[in-house]
């Protein structure tokens, strides 16, 4: 049930900002350290913190004082009122103007009509809400935005929405390897957060405010009028505007008929001005990675719902420039950040974007006539080389050129500007998270999204791509060490590729703490051989006269459930689904048409109510053979112990090789507890965890929060400030993995933002 808020006036003019259905509370006033929604200080008429929007039992209430003046729709409100689900806020007297939209994301079927009088129906919309409620609301209501996060290896430009394994590798806990990645995350992620956060935030607001002025949508255009947005970029020097290669590469694959403009924002009713690409600069190490990793993990779901060729293991080097016409009327451009800057970048600094999401948004995200971006604050997680690893590099972005942040995105917003509080572009939003080898998914997140540095912009703009060369090595020598270790397999692209996207696409449909697998319930194959003799000649359009074999085949299906009929062939294919009389089905929804390659195509569909449907096959008189497959979804709520599973499952993956077998895992301890003292100088709770190792060897550690609440873990040696390894994921299973010398006593530090969280954790080791 997301919540928007747009500036309808002011600076900030048709400035959107989201909050997700995790967010409780949202304070608005002019108060930049306690509000969401800030208004601009000189705006006497609006108070510090003038009223809040609270969710609460599936819907948005607005609280406010007694001597605050709020007007809904025009009309002045005392004391509060359920809020409409599109509705107009002005804040104190002839005040600025924000526009309110929420609506309803669950999939539930609508609640049938309660019988009360429309009278009385609007009586008690219009009410002022009362005490005992703002009181039940307030017990409930929290105001940072969680997210839940797993940092990932392989990423994909899907949004996955199914939670997976973040196992943080270690050495040898006699010989601890400092250079992981953050090793004192947890310090800069709790100490005075709220803070520098709301401090940090306040600048970034402004600096968002100022660079969607330069920050345009990259459209497509085709016969017809046609349009497709599907990417964003901005202002970087004249005639230049920068983003990331996988949207730029589609200026080198469209049709003559067609062409790319970039299309500025439509503020405060001005009409947008295209300027239309004349050329692209992408970054040689794109396609260098590309082909590096095509053989390992070869297709990716791409914003269209189609398989393609996987780009790279998250895109490495995912950076181009766009030169456009008409440069002397482009707005600035946007400051890159310095190597000074870049070097001083750490996990926990507030970042936002602006940008032009689209995929799986109401409306489809933006009206492409008069297209207004969108801002996301949110703060960088981790600074990595694309392989997950914090490397030692002689200059920021040699290496560690991949920024994780905790940022929401979705298709469109890819080459977004990402920015910090001084309005200095410090990375380019590339990818959110997906990951799958094989019909295995690897380690990834939720919540955690991705960016390249912005040092890579600089090596295009300027022609400095032979500093690539170091990066280059890096990378052969990094993919040959993870097939050497079973980390990746190689493979072509087939039906457990196609089956697993197709799964992926399901867990986003229903949402988080969720798994879906499938099982194959029907399946045939058959030789062109025994088909008719006659081949199918269509008759209709661009197909006239084209020789095609097809096959029938009789679906049984069950109500309410998620299908995918694949077909594949030897050469190309095509899927029909028909009912009995020859039309289509109205208890079948056709949810994507998915395509791998010619021979390997599937339609995903799901049922209202159960019955028999007719699918049909057809495939060149070329082909020697013809096979399908119907796959059905089963989606279970993810549960502590299924959670448990998949961390011991993800930790024998990490411990398999090539030559040898799977070890056994045994259960060495088990402890619960409850988090409920206050930490020594972090803003949490801490506890601890006393963990005696009898033996050397590989050890699994693993937490889990009872009720999934944010859980943060750190394994300390000896003294409290010896830290061996920590979890800090924004997730409510954190888990380590590493290896004793020998026998040692160890402790478990335990992290929750609130008192009394109830924890348990696992111990597990090999033989």
């Amino acid at each position: 049930m997301p919540l928007t808020i747009t500036y309808l006036d002011g600076p900030r003019q048709d400035t959107s900002i989201e909050f997700g259905d995790d967010v409780e509370q949202v304070l608005l006033g002019r108060d930049p350290e306690r509000c969401q929604v800030v208004l601009p200080p000189d705006l006497t008429m609006v108070g510090r913190e003038h009223c809040s929007i609270i969710r609460s039992s599936g819907r948005y209430f607005l609280e406010l004082g007694p001597d605050r003046a709020v007007r809904v729709n025009d009309e002045l409100v005392e004391g509060g009122r359920a809020l409409p689900m599109a509705c107009e806020l002005q804040l104190g007297p002839r005040g600025p103007r924000l526009g309110v939209l929420w609506e309803k994301t669950s999939r539930l079927e609508a609640t049938t009509p309660q019988e009360i009088d429309q009278d009385e129906l609007e009586r008690r919309e219009s009410r002022a809400v009362r005490g005992t409620e703002l009181d039940a609301l307030a017990s409930t209501a929290g105001s940072t935005r969680r997210v839940t996060s797993i940092v990932g290896m392989v990423v994909l430009l899907l949004l996955v929405l199914v939670p997976v394994i973040y196992i943080v590798l270690q050495g040898q806990v006699g010989e601890v390897d400092r250079k992981v990645a953050g090793l004192d995350r947890l310090e800069r992620k709790y100490e005075a957060m709220s803070d520098a956060m709301a401090t940090s935030g306040a600048g970034l607001q402004d600096m968002l405010a100022r660079a969607a002025e330069s920050t345009y949508l990259v459209v497509y255009q085709g016969e017809e009028g046609k349009e497709l947005g599907f990417g964003t970029a901005w202002v970087v020097g004249p005639g230049a505007l920068a983003t990331n290669a996988h949207v730029a590469e589609k200026f080198e694959q469209i049709p003559d008929t067609g062409r790319i403009v970039v299309r500025s924002g439509s503020r405060a009713g001005s009409i947008p001005v295209d300027h239309r690409v004349e050329s692209i600069s992408i970054h040689p190490g794109y396609g260098e990675f590309a082909d590096l990793w095509k053989g390992y993990v070869p297709v990716r779901l791409n914003a269209l719902k189609n398989m393609e060729h996987v780009r790279s293991a998250g895109s490495g080097c995912d950076i181009a420039i766009l030169r456009v016409t008409d440069a002397e009327n482009l707005a600035p451009a946007l400051p890159l950040a310095d190597e000074s800057t870049q070097a001083s970048l750490v996990a926990g600094e507030p970042v936002g974007y602006v940008g032009y999401p689209m995929e799986g948004m109401a409306v489809e995200g933006v009206n492409l006539q008069r297209p207004s971006p969108q801002v996301q604050v949110g703060r960088i997680t981790a600074i990595t080389s694309d392989f997950n690893i914090s490397e030692k590099e002689s200059y920021p972005g040699e290496l560690n050129t991949l920024l994780q942040h905790s940022l929401p995105a979705t298709g469109g917003a890819s080459g977004s500007p990402l920015i910090n509080s001084k309005g200095q572009v410090v990375g380019v939003l590339s990818a959110v998270n997906f990951a799958m080898l094989g019909k295995k998914r690897i380690p990834t997140g939720v919540g955690v999204n991705f960016a390249q540095r912005a040092n890579l912009v600089g090596e295009v703009l300027e022609g400095r791509t032979g500093m690539h060369a170091t990066r280059s090595t890096y990378w052969s020598e990094e993919i040959e060490d993870l097939y050497a270790s079973g980390r990746v397999a190689q493979e072509d692209p087939d039906l457990d590729i196609l089956v697993a996207g197709w799964e992926s696409m399901i867990g986003s449909q229903e949402g988080a703490d969720t798994l879906v697998t499938s099982s194959s319930i029907d399946d045939g194959l058959f030789s062109t051989e025994t088909l008719h003799a006659s081949p199918l000649v269509l008759g209709s359009g661009d197909d006239l006269g084209i020789e095609m074999y097809a096959r029938e085949i009789e679906l049984s299906l069950e109500g309410g459930n998620n299908y995918l009929l694949a077909a594949e062939s030897d050469g190309p294919v095509e899927l029909e689904l028909l009912n009995e009389d020859g039309s289509l089905s109205e208890s079948i929804v056709i949810n994507e048409l998915i395509e791998v390659r010619p021979g390997l195509k599937a339609i995903s569909f799901s049922t209202t109510q159960p019955g028999t449907v007719r699918g049909r096959i057809l495939v060149g008189t070329e082909a020697g053979h013809m096979s399908y497959s119907l796959h059905e979804a089963q989606v279970t709520k993810v549960t502590p112990e299924i959670a448990l599973n998949w961390v011991k499952e993800e930790w024998l993956r990490s411990l398999k090789t090539p030559e040898g077998g799977t070890p056994e895992i045994v259960e060495v301890g088990q402890w619960t507890g409850s988090i409920d003292t206050p930490h020594g100088t972090l803003k949490v709770h801490a506890a601890r965890q006393l963990i005696e190792l009898e033996d050397a060897g590989p050890y699994l550690l693993a937490a889990m929060s009872d009720d999934k609440g944010e859980l943060d873990m750190r394994l300390l040696r000896g003294d409290a400030d010896d830290v061996i390894a920590e979890d800090d994921a924004d997730d409510w299973y954190p888990c380590i993995a590493f290896d004793a010398s020998g026998r040692t006593d160890l402790e478990a530090e335990l992290f929750s933002p609130k008192a009394g969280a109830s924890y348990r954790i696992w111990l597990f080791k090999t033989r």
